[in-house]
Parts: structure tokens; sequence; C-alpha cells
């Protein structure tokens, strides 16, 4: 398998945290769509295992890898979900609450949500949190870890999971609204999403606070 992950961030309370949660955003750019959190939680010892067993390539966040890689590492999590091995959610937040609460506002009520359905016993869990990202205070076991996605296994596999989930949602979506191609572009402002955009107006998947360099009043 090659190089295999292992535990860069030595935290003090890592022992005694029953488990081991990584959280990762994904859909923070875009011009249309939710953004997405995804969330993986694991017991500590099977980290531990799961660190030496080498299943998944170290270095790569899931923007990194390609679609059918994402895809590939997707499927092997949750091959690892039907064997209890971990479990995972991804949380939305959508255009509107973006457009209300700024993109930061939604992206902190998205992690408050995922690791509310977690269980209410913080002091069981260690969080390790991509770049920027904070959980909510009560949370005190966190770690902010700039670059986590491609350090940190647990944060890597939050990525993919949320990656491959918002990418398949803005696919079916898609299909509704024809005229931004969103199945090739996710929602991002590429030349063919704008040249959609100025051409037929915005839909009710854009975020308003986004668009307005393209969209004239």
């Amino acid at each position: 398998m090659g190089k295999k992950y292992t535990r860069l961030y030595n935290i003090d309370y890592m022992k005694e945290t029953k488990y081991i949660i990584g959280i990762d955003e994904v859909g923070r750019g875009p011009l249309a769509g939710p953004v997405a959190i995804g969330i993986v939680m694991i017991e500590n010892e099977k980290y531990q295992t799961l660190l030496g067993q080498g299943i998944f390539q170290p270095g790569k966040d899931s923007k990194k890898l390609t679609p059918k890689k994402r895809v590939e590492y997707f499927e092997k999590i949750k091959e690892l979900k039907e064997q209890k091995v971990l479990t995972y959610g991804v949380f939305f937040e959508s255009n509107t609450i973006i457009d209300k609460f700024g993109i930061v506002g939604a992206i902190k009520m998205a992690i408050k949500k995922g690791l509310a359905s977690l269980g209410d016993n913080p002091s069981e869990m260690e969080i390790l949190l991509d770049g920027w990202l904070k959980a909510p205070v009560e949370y005190a076991n966190q770690k902010s870890i700039v670059r986590g996605d491609e350090s940190e296994l647990v944060i890597s596999l939050a990525s993919i999971v949320a990656k491959v989930t918002r990418d398949t949602k803005m696919e079916l979506l898609a299909e509704e609204f024809i005229h931004y191609d969103l199945k090739s572009n996710k929602g991002y402002g590429t030349a063919k999403h704008i040249a959609g955009l100025k051409q037929y107006g915005p839909c009710e998947l854009h975020r308003q606070s986004f668009i307005k360099h393209f969209v004239s009043k």
C-alpha cells in the first residue's frame, strides 16, 4: 500500500478520549448550492488499528483525488461503516442560510448540528478540524490543523464523504436547473456557469451574496 498515515498530533488527552472525530467542509466557494460538513467518528483503539492498515493513501485531501479515486475511497468508508469500524454523516446548510448568516456562520451551524448528532458527552471526544474550522466551545478537546485533510486520516475521510455527497447532490440538482452546467462545476464559478447566470439570471440555488459581480441589478 506504500506510505501509511501516522498520528502527527500527539495530544495529551488523546489516550483518555473514547472517540476520534474528524471534521472538514466542502463547498465554501461555489456560487450555488449548499455548503457541506463531513464528520467521521471512530473509537480511539479502532483508529490506531486503521492507521496501521494503510488502506488510504496519505497526503491526499478530497480535492486532490480524482473523482474515480474519491468514489473508490467513499465505498471503502461505507464498508467500514457497515462493519461498525466507524460512523459518518454529512450536514448541509443551504444557500439561503449562507446569504442570511454568511458562509462562516453557515459552516458553524452545520458543525454544531453534526456534533449534536453524535451524542451529548463532549468529554469523550477528541475533535480534529481542518484549517480554521472550530467546534463549539463546549467541545474542549479540539484542535484545528492547517492542511489537516492532508495529514490526519480522520479529517481526510471527513473531506471525502463531504465532497462525494455534495457532488452527488449537485449532479441531481443539475437535472432540474439546466442552464448552469452544475453537473460539471458543482456550483463553482466556471465560465459556463457564469455565462448561464448572465443569460438566464440566478435560480433558487444561487447564493445572492456571491453573485453580485455577475448579475446586473
